[in-house]
């Protein structure tokens, strides 16, 4: 047992460890990301975007660096015919978990994709979470949508 200056014994404070849990997490991926640039082209309406597999390939390393699971599920969803085809709304349940504390964080996302076929809900699902993304780690690519 450690003695002060005078050689009486003192128990010595536990040493303090500074929280990591989720939250330190997600903000060390932050400072590890940059703007996601804009690699897609939407050639009917003549703009740039940023694709999903861009935002995705940004992430996942970090996801995996920071041992932060990433899980979704769709919690609801509708449709409505619009022209010749149909709109797709979804709102998804995104959840983030530390896999060293347990700590998690879960987020709705909405989403909305318009297709003539079958493929609305996959554009829902992936407008939804390509945007929780963005949103959730403050990732620019470069203007503001609106």
């Amino acid at each position: 047992m450690p003695k002060d200056n005078a050689g009486y014994p003192y128990s010595a404070a536990p040493a303090v460890t500074p929280h990591v849990g989720i939250h330190s997490k997600l903000v060390g991926i932050m400072g590890e990301l940059e703007r996601i640039p804009k690699r897609g082209r939407n050639l009917y309406h003549k703009y740039d975007y940023a694709t999903e597999s861009d935002v995705a390939d940004a992430i996942r390393p970090l996801l995996v660096k920071y041992k932060i699971s990433h899980t979704f599920s769709v919690k609801s969803s509708s449709t409505a015919p619009h022209g010749d085809g149909v709109i797709t709304t979804v709102e998804i349940l995104v959840t983030l978990t530390d896999c060293d504390s347990g700590e998690f964080v879960s987020t709705l996302a909405p989403g909305t994709g318009y297709d003539s076929l079958d493929k609305g809900l996959y554009k829902a699902m992936t407008g939804a979470l390509k945007y929780h993304a963005l949103k959730t780690f403050v990732l620019s690519t470069g203007d503001d949508p609106e």
